[in-house]
């Protein structure tokens, strides 16, 4: 994601022509908003109607920022959201009682979920 406040950063996953976008062609990461529709659109209230829904979301777990390896493996999942906010992002946790949205450092390691631009 890069380092704010530098403006050039903040777009590094922004949109389908962003330089560093981890989706394939055609396909974006969504905003937080955009994340937050499909959650609720698909009914999805934990990890469990999370993988049983259409979007079929993992319980992946995460990379923690300080490289101190992965984190949470089938306990809880986040997904990354391409909305920034000074030195953190937005990302929506799974776990096994509830979802919700969140933001924090940049650095971490989440998975991501693109959607047809």
């Amino acid at each position: 994601f890069g380092a704010s406040p530098n403006a050039t950063e903040d777009g590094l996953w922004q949109g389908e022509s962003g330089p560093n976008n981890p989706c394939p062609q055609g396909y974006r990461l969504p905003t937080l908003n955009e994340l937050n529709t499909l959650v609720s659109a698909e009914g999805i209230t934990n990890f469990t109607t999370a993988a049983s829904s259409s979007l079929a979301f993992s319980v992946s777990g995460s990379q923690h920022y300080a490289n101190i390896g992965l984190v949470s493996v089938g306990v809880s999942s986040s997904y990354w959201s391409s909305t920034v906010s000074g030195s953190q992002a937005s990302f929506r946790v799974l776990n096994s009682s509830t979802t919700y949205p969140f933001s924090y450092l940049r650095g971490h390691g989440y998975s991501v979920r693109c959607i047809k631009d």
